[in-house]
């Protein structure tokens, strides 16, 4: 048996050295309280709370991301959440990755800044308010069925404020039918079908948005040359 349970603090650490360049984060400060144990005949269960005092995304910095979280057997719970001058949210996920895949999503960002995630020239000082509500399973990541809506969506900066109304995607797997994944919203309804899969589905959907939301979502020949 293996148990561990106390505090833990980091100051600067360097994490582009760790995860590479590419990822975005750096140089993070952290304090939390970590609970350890690995147990024979029993899955190993792994939970912590805490504070995020400082991290780098791309070249942004973000304070005070308060996080807790539990990772036991095939399951993941946890929540974040943050309350600053740029950014506002909180975000809940319960996702199982046992014989039955599941994802439980709930959120609500009053305020986040788009900019180390979207970069558009002729944006100035960009952020979005959304409230997301999905939950997701099947017997595979790729064989997924159920809802997700995102409400009360607003994007906005210093010259422009756009609210898109209500975005509803449903997805459906039954067994021996074409797999099939539904979009309603106020400018847009579609719907993409055929043997799709969970690690590409979202450049499929971005795919299908762009051409009714050309200012926020590129085209893919053009993220391909950048």
């Amino acid at each position: 048996n293996l148990s561990f349970e106390g505090p833990v603090k980091t100051s600067n650490l360097q994490l582009a050295a760790i995860l590479g360049e590419g990822v975005g984060v750096d140089n993070a400060t952290l304090t939390t309280n970590v609970k350890f144990q690995m147990r024979a005949n029993a899955p190993m269960l792994v939970s912590a709370d805490g504070q995020i005092i400082s991290v780098v995304y791309k070249g942004e910095q973000y304070n005070h991301l308060h996080f807790d979280g539990t990772y036991s057997g095939d399951a993941i719970v946890g929540t974040v959440h943050t309350n600053t001058e740029h950014n506002k949210f909180h975000l809940f996920a319960d996702m199982n990755f046992g014989k039955m895949k599941k994802m439980n999503i709930k959120g609500t960002i009053d305020k986040l800044r788009l900019d180390p995630f979207i970069k558009r020239e002729q944006w100035k000082n960009p952020y979005l308010v959304m409230r997301i509500d999905g939950n997701l399973a099947g017997k595979s990541f790729d064989e997924m069925s159920g809802t997700i809506l995102i409400d009360s969506t607003s994007l906005y900066d210093d010259n422009f404020v756009y609210n898109p109304g209500p975005i509803y995607l449903q997805a459906t797997a039954d067994e021996g039918a074409e797999k099939k994944i539904q979009i309603l919203s106020s400018f847009l309804e579609g719907e993409i079908t055929g043997d799709y899969h969970f690690a590409t589905i979202g450049t499929d959907i971005t795919h299908a948005l762009q051409p009714h939301l050309p200012s926020l979502f590129q085209s893919p020949s053009s993220n391909k040359q950048q």
